[in-house]
């Protein structure tokens, strides 16, 4: 079962914030993020909103269509909460990225599932191995570069608190990520590159 954590939350988050952010600045997809929260409810297994999120920003003509224009960078996004959080925890990425009960990457990996439409089960698959089996290991081999994201608490960056939920800092958190997001830009690139030549064959 998947303890109330909001530390582990945190983390989680940031790997879809990153992603999110990189869409933006290296490829121009998206607007980056607008909000991350963590709930404050130990019994979040219950809740709709589950222990945490990241919202996209959406330009203020938005209107949803549920039409995925860029499903490879969506991907990257929808795996990044549980990279993240398997390097800082140094657990198994499939433990966190699984549709089982109380996972915290269950909604990730839901989400993930259904862009059959997009990207077939076994090209899903292909990618998942890639970055469980090369692209973690690329990363864990320079634990230098996670140092900024080690020294991270979720107590630092809380802006509000709103319906028992820490809302995050988010500029506070872009700024103090600048630097690991400069440096993560490439290794972000190897991932997308890999999605698109496995999507693509």
């Amino acid at each position: 079962m998947n303890s109330f954590d909001p530390q582990r939350t945190f983390i989680h988050e940031i790997g879809h914030f990153i992603a999110r952010e990189l869409n933006k600045d290296v490829f121009k997809i998206g607007l980056g993020v607008d909000e991350i929260y963590i709930t404050g409810n130990e019994n979040f297994f219950t809740s709709k909103n589950g222990a945490g999120g990241t919202k996209p920003k959406k330009p203020k003509d938005f209107i949803e269509n549920n039409i995925v224009y860029n499903p490879d960078e969506l991907v990257a996004v929808l795996l990044y909460g549980c990279l993240f959080q398997s390097i800082y925890y140094k657990t198994k990425f499939n433990d966190c990225f699984t549709i089982q009960n109380y996972a915290s990457g269950k909604k990730d990996a839901e989400h993930f599932s259904s862009l059959e439409k997009y990207i077939s089960g076994q090209k899903r698959k292909r990618i998942v191995e890639y970055l469980d089996d090369e692209y973690i290991n690329v990363l864990n081999s320079c634990p230098e570069h996670f140092e900024l994201i080690n020294k991270l608490h979720y107590e630092d960056f809380i802006l509000c608190i709103r319906d028992g939920d820490y809302i995050i800092d988010i500029e506070k958190l872009r700024n103090e990520l600048k630097p690991f997001s400069e440096e993560h830009a490439s290794y972000y690139k190897q991932l997308i590159d890999r999605i698109k030549i496995i999507n693509s064959s």
